[in-house]
């Protein structure tokens, strides 16, 4: 997790977890979309096109790299700009957006700091997918998405490490960066010198159409990369982490001002070099030469510093994601609560590994149920993103709570969401109904599903008015049999006070801090409420819920562990041990995804793990086979 500090701060921290970047054009570099690149058709469900615009990329307060940067950062895995091609982590490109942004990422100015616009990450990133069929794309909003948050965190990490420890990767993307707009305005008022020293030779490299110009600087860069008896402070304090913009400790500046006194004989001879080889420095002549080198030499000590923690952090978070003893989570499930345990109220160097990775949940209905999530945990919606807007990269003190988080955005992107409608099945693009199953299915569905998996038309029915809420129903781990992690997990967080304050007690406290932080009134914090109590509660039992469109939300139990609809109506012992996931491909027979072929890339999901047990709700499982299409057929229309 990075930190950010200023002089009265010292330990102002960032949980950068949801690590991305956004696809935004830099000069010579390509879009991560194209213009041309067609937009997947849509589902009708009750937003109207600005609210779908803001779900898609409002910032919450997510902030995770400097945007300049991530433009000119290669992927280390793919080799390519790390900007282009982020479907390979399950981001839905986003032609229409006019920042070339894939839904879910946001771009806003640092609150902190030197005011750089920030790469961000919003409820989109999950709550949005894509289903194909047949060559053909829709669009669902609310629905689960399976973005891939563990291979997303590597992919950044590695490449940033790359960066911090590569010269020639570093002494490229310095070429790049500094024709970014923002890092031109950043760098050149800060470092006049420095700043024209490497726009010229951004464009004599560019120019010439070679590396020529990278291989010098990283030629000069040697002694920057090379061991040292002044170690870079990178393994200081972690709340010491540079940020952009941020007064430097004494003790930290000592060591960087050395490593830059290293540094300066080297790029004063390669600025030398250039201007006797005709490279066109212009007034970096003479004695203002070394005076250029010693500005560069600073530039590029402190970026690299930067960089250096920066890698250091991330490594942290996939550390965090894939903790030892832990359950990795794959596409389209996440361990939040316990990773926002971990970065908010837990003492240093304490972690609780994630065992309990669960399905990112469907949004439609949710304004309908009281207490949320898969064990119905809280009458809370604030409280709840503010816990998820740490663990995608919102910046944290822990010390005095201060937060980039964006209350009022926080408000508004949960009451886009809460006006989302479910989806009814695309016949256009998976083939009509059979109306005489579905009659058929009905019938099935109200003998044996409504008690557990309540129909709202049915209660209005009866009932006359339909109440606030729909009835609160929840189940024992011996009643329902699924794989116990989340609800016991959840059980712990909400007790256990050995590392700190259990996370429910410190959401509310960061929640009031917020307010005060923000200007947040009386009558507006009864407004961002939302109806909600802001209460929760620990049950040790799992929800049972209205099955609206419950076709969109593949794989099935909370944990995704079953892949299709008919998977669930095998006996435990005879659904899917492992199946490969991540792909987008709908089996509208079956109800779910069908495996990536063997040579794509995929996430093996594996039953056998702690988390991931497929055991348990066994209901349906004894009908003939005719009964189990009617009620599946049932399931795709309601």
């Amino acid at each position: 997790m990075k930190s950010r500090r200023n002089a009265s701060n010292p330990a102002l921290r960032r949980a950068a977890v949801g690590l991305t970047a956004v696809a935004v054009a830099l000069c010579g570099r390509a879009a991560a979309t194209r213009a041309d690149e067609p937009a997947p058709a849509a589902t009708r469900q009750g937003w109207t096109v600005a609210e779908r615009a803001d779900f898609d990329h409002l910032a919450l307060g997510s902030e995770l790299f400097p945007l300049a940067w991530a433009q000119a950062l290669d992927s280390a895995i793919t080799g390519k700009p790390f900007l282009t091609g982020l479907d390979r982590h399950g981001l839905i490109n986003d032609p229409a957006d006019p920042n070339h942004l894939p839904i879910g990422l946001t771009a806003a100015r640092a609150k902190f700091g030197t005011p750089m616009t920030m790469l961000g990450i919003n409820c989109a990133a999950c709550h949005v997918t894509v289903a194909t069929y047949k060559g053909k794309s829709l669009r669902i909003d609310g629905a689960p998405n399976p973005i891939d948050m563990i291979t997303l965190n590597a992919d950044l990490a590695d490449s940033t490490t790359k960066l911090a420890t590569d010269p020639a990767a570093f002494a490229k993307f310095i070429l790049l960066v500094v024709g970014n707009p923002e890092e031109k305005l950043r760098v050149g008022s800060t470092y006049p010198y420095a700043y024209q020293v490497l726009a010229t030779m951004a464009a004599a490299d560019a120019k010439a159409n070679s590396s020529a110009m990278r291989t010098q600087l990283t030629a000069a860069l040697a002694v920057l990369f090379a061991p040292r008896s002044v170690a870079w402070p990178v393994d200081c304090d972690p709340e010491g982490t540079p940020i952009l913009g941020d007064p430097v400790a004494p003790e930290w500046l000592a060591k960087v001002v050395k490593i830059e006194g290293e540094l300066a004989p080297a790029l004063d001879a390669l600025l030398l070099d250039l201007s006797k080889s005709g490279v066109p420095l212009g007034p970096l002549a003479g004695v203002a030469r070394s005076q250029a080198a010693a500005q560069l030499a600073t530039h590029l000590a402190t970026t690299l510093w930067y960089l250096k923690q920066q890698s250091a952090e991330m490594q942290k978070q996939v550390m965090l994601r894939s903790f030892p003893g832990g359950t990795a989570g794959g596409p389209g499930r996440v361990d939040d609560f316990r990773l926002a345990r971990n970065l908010t109220v837990n003492k240093l160097n304490i972690a609780f590994p994630g065992t309990a990775p669960s399905s990112i949940p469907i949004l439609w209905g949710t304004n309908r149920v009281q207490w949320l999530g898969w064990d119905a945990t809280a009458d809370s919606t604030m409280e709840r993103n503010i816990g998820t807007a740490v663990a995608i990269g919102a910046v944290l003190n822990r010390a005095t709570f201060d937060s980039s988080i964006a209350p009022y955005n926080v408000f508004r992107l949960e009451e886009i969401a809460s006006k989302v409608q479910p989806p009814a099945w695309p016949t256009t693009l998976f083939g009509p109904l059979d109306a005489a199953k579905v009659e058929r299915g009905a019938l099935l569905f109200k003998a044996r599903c409504v008690n557990c998996h309540l129909d709202e038309a049915a209660l209005k029915a009866s009932a006359g008015a339909i109440s606030k809420w729909i009835p609160d129903l929840t189940y024992g781990l011996d009643e329902v049999g699924t794989d116990p992690n989340r609800a016991v997990n959840f059980v712990n967080d909400f007790t256990d006070r050995s590392a700190g304050s259990p996370l429910p007690d410190s959401l509310k406290f960061l929640m009031k801090m917020l307010y005060r932080q923000n200007g947040v009134g009386p009558l507006d914090a009864e407004q961002l409420l939302g109806g909600r109590t802001e209460s929760w509660r620990a049950t040790g039992r799992y929800a049972g819920r209205p099955l609206r469109s419950i076709w969109a939300a593949a794989p099935y139990l909370h944990n995704d562990s079953v892949p299709t609809l008919r998977d669930l109506l095998l006996p435990a012992a005879q659904r899917p041990v492992k199946f490969r996931r991540g792909g987008r491909e709908f089996d509208p027979v079956n109800v779910g995804f069908i495996e990536p072929p063997a040579d794509a890339p995929a996430f093996l999901f594996d039953t056998s793990l702690s988390g991931n047990h497929n055991s348990g709700h066994e209901y349906g499982t004894d009908l003939p086979e005719a009964d189990k299409s009617a009620l599946i057929e049932y399931l795709k229309a309601n």
